[in-house]
Parts: C-alpha cells; structure tokens; sequence
C-alpha cells in the first residue's frame, strides 16, 4: 500500500526514488547483465575499452550458419582479446549466431536431420578453438510450423551433445517480444534446454510504424497500442509461460531521430541515433529534454518542432534497472555495447552495473554515508510524529527518488519521482496513519553526465 504526502520547498520539481533494501538481503545482487558486442566495432570501440565489472556475459555478433551448417563469419570477426579480456574479468564470452541479415541459413539447416548434426559439430569445434563459454541463437525468425518443430529439434540436440561435450557452455535465445515473431517459438519445449531467453524489449516505434514515438518505453501510454516493455514482457512470461529467472530485459542504447512535429505524429523520415549522437545535444539550447511520464522515458524536441529523437538515458534505464529487480527477472541484456561511449564516459552501462551487479552501491546501509558531490542530511525531526522533512542538496540537475519503507522492506510510500533542478530540497513525509515503528527512506540520483548516487537513512516514528 503506497501512502503519505509530500510538500516541496522549493519550485523545482524533483524525483526521489527508493529502492531500498536492508543489506542482510540486497535484492540489486545476483542479477545477470549480457552485453552484445558487434563485430564490426572492433577497431573502433576495442575489447580494451569495455567496462567489464559491469557485465556478467558478452555475446560475440555475429557469425551465422550457411543452409549446410557451415558457421560463416566476417573477414576479421574473431578477436582473441575480447575473450581473453573478458575471462580475465570473470565475464562469459558467449559466440552470437544469426541477426538481422544473417539468418538465410537457419530453416534448411535446421530441417535436415544430417546437416543439423553437421552443424552442431562444427559449433562444438567452434567453441573449443576460440575459447567460448556457449551460443546464442539470434534467428530473426522462424516463420512456419515447419521451422518451429525443426528448431525444436535442433535446440535439444544441441543441448544433448553440450551435456557430454562440456556441460557449463551456455545455450541462449535472442527472441521478440510478441506473437507476430513468437508464434514460431516451441517455448514450453525451448524452455527444458536453453539457459536464458533475451527479450528484445525496443524497435517499438520506426520507420515501419505508423507514427513517431518511443524506441523503448517502459510502460505502454494510453492511446499506443505498439508496445512497451511491461507489455513485451508480460507476453513472453504470463502469455508463453516462461518463467522470470529465464528472462533476460532487453535496454538500447540507442534511440530514433524522427523528422515530426511531435511525439506520436506522422513522420518523413526515421533513423537510428546512437547515445554518443543523443549526448552531445542534451544541454543543447536548440533542444529541450521532456520526460513522459507515461511510458518512463525521456526524449527531445528541436526548436523549430520538426524532429525529435527518442531515446534512454540514465534516468530510463535506472528506472528499467528498477523495474527488472521489482518484478524478479533474471537480469537484462543490452543491445549493443559502445554505443554509449561519449567523452571517454559509458554512462548507461555503468549504470546498469551499478543497478544490477553492484550491490554495495544499492543495498540499504544503517548509517549514513555523504558521498562528495552531494548533501544529504538527516531527517528532522527524528524521532518524528508524525511528520518530518528529508532535507539535500543537488549540485546538478538530475532525476531523483524517494522512497520509504517499513522494517519489513516493503514500499509504503513513494514521496517523489520526477527531474528536479539543482539546489537545495526539502521533502515533507506525513506519517499520519502509519505505526509506530522504524522506517527507512532511500534516496536515488540520476543524471546523464554525474551518472547514479545512492542513499538510504533510517527514521523513527513515535506515537
């Protein structure tokens, strides 16, 4: 049950977010983080410069199987030093097969009895000579009852031979997030042999769409009926029966420039835009950053109204982030890796981390720790009945939440969760209705160049 009411003192709006959680059970830990590499942004974003402390997999896109089984790659694909890299930093580097493209050979081979075998062989070789910890399969898509039952096939073959060959490789799916794709998916079948599904949670809106809007948002708004990632998800877990710790929630780092005179508009044209490209024109005085509080996302408009680019930022996919750890999924998978490098900074990834594999940065601690770039000052009065203020100070703008929760870690009031302006913030928590008891509120931070702060402190209500 959320409760209780807020008071600002100042007239910027502000965001606090909670996600609170006592240190003896850190829910932020133990969730898997898979990040995809492609292959052609070898020279240009080298294995060298992944943050590897904020992924537990990578997955090597793409190499692809020919119709006979044969795995082709681009000249140049294999790179020993992201292998190499990565199991220096404990992260699983796993061999990407299909994508968009190069997904011809799939149906023939998979429907030959012969050349499934042959295939599978061939992969096996494949993983043991370059040093993989598994596959994932990227088959954009079957489309027939044909490929459904012989994809089936393959999976569980596969899966019999990894069982003899080296029982810890991985067998991973990159899959859609609705029936038009997952029609020609045997889940309940799938399920008994492959590690993980990867939800690919974006593409809601483009060139294909009817109207501009949002790459990737959160929640479906009212009036849009193409998706979001609640929906998506929903559908592969409650509609096709996977479950939770087999789901992987899919975050772009990328966005969509849309030429519009606005968000759900018709449009002329649509192209991808990268976060590096999205970055540079955050403070732009020709831009202006809005945040939808309907779908959680954010995205920009020019001055003249004739673009507008949808994207995430650390805000989304804190709030993703979030969303993942509160609805128990097994963790979330990024598509794709660089491209949120931007003056020497990976903003999006280190906060993924920082959600998802950093606990000492989420879990609820019982002291109060100050970092250095912000205030934050205990409740007042506390002991307190039954109102009193959460006090800090913001040096910048950002995104912020708050949250309270009882001695039990449960949510009892969400107090604010909106962009706030740089200064001093003052929060009014009414308890009125509330027990007597030990309470605690936790503080979330967000923004695009500071990245993600953390703070919880610890209050008493007396009656």
């Amino acid at each position: 049950m959320i409760k209780g009411n807020v008071i600002f003192t100042s007239a910027a709006f502000i965001i606090l977010t909670v996600t609170g959680i006592f240190s003896s059970s850190p829910v932020f830990a133990g969730k898997i983080v898979v990040g995809y590499y492609p292959g052609w942004v070898k020279s240009s974003y080298t294995a060298a410069e992944i943050k590897y402390e904020n992924l537990t997999h990578i997955y090597h896109a793409f190499a692809w199987p020919d119709e006979n089984g044969n795995i082709k790659y681009d000249y140049n694909f294999l790179n020993a030093d992201l292998n190499r890299l990565a199991h220096e930093n404990d992260v699983k580097v796993c061999i990407s097969l299909g994508g968009w493209g190069n997904s011809w050979g799939f149906s023939a081979m998979a429907a030959d009895s012969e050349k499934r075998v042959f295939f599978i062989n061939n992969l096996v070789n494949f993983l043991k000579d370059h040093d993989y910890d598994g596959v994932d399969f990227d088959w954009e898509y079957p489309g027939s009852e044909d490929d459904r039952s012989n994809l089936t096939k393959l999976i569980s073959e596969l899966y019999q031979r990894f069982q003899s060959e080296n029982s810890d490789w991985l067998i991973t799916f990159a899959v859609g997030t609705g029936d038009w794709k997952g029609q020609w998916y045997d889940y309940d079948q799938l399920k008994q042999y492959v590690n993980w599904f990867n939800a690919m949670c974006y593409d809601y809106h483009g060139a294909w769409s009817e109207h501009s809007g949002h790459n990737a948002p959160l929640y479906q708004p009212p009036g849009d009926a193409c998706g979001a990632v609640n929906v998506g998800m929903n559908y592969l877990h409650i509609t096709r029966g996977i479950p939770k710790n087999q789901l992987t929630v899919g975050m772009p780092f990328y966005g969509r420039l849309f030429t519009t005179n606005g968000l759900y508009e018709s449009f002329t044209a649509a192209e991808d835009y990268f976060y590096y490209q999205v970055a540079p024109v955050l403070n732009s005085v020709d831009w202006t950053y809005h945040w939808d509080n309907a779908a959680n996302v954010p995205y920009l408009t020019n001055s003249d109204n004739t673009q507008l680019i949808t994207f995430d930022d650390t805000v989304s996919i804190g709030d993703k982030c979030g969303w993942i750890i509160d609805e128990d999924y097994l963790g979330g998978m990024i598509w794709a890796l660089g491209q949120d490098e931007y003056n020497n900074k990976q903003v999006l990834l280190t906060t993924v981390g920082k959600y998802l594999i950093d606990s000492t940065a989420t879990a609820i601690k019982k002291t109060v720790e100050v970092p250095q770039d912000f205030i934050v000052c205990k409740n007042y009065p506390n002991p307190f009945n039954p109102v009193t203020n959460i006090e800090f100070n913001l040096p910048y703008r950002a995104r912020v939440t708050i949250d309270v929760y009882n001695a039990a870690g449960e949510i009892v009031s969400r107090l604010i969760n909106n962009q706030s302006n740089a200064g001093k913030k003052t929060v009014r928590f009414d308890a009125s209705g509330f027990a007597s008891g030990v309470y605690f509120y936790n503080l979330k931070i967000y923004s695009n160049d500071m990245g993600f702060k953390n703070f919880t402190g610890k209050m008493i209500l007396l009656k």
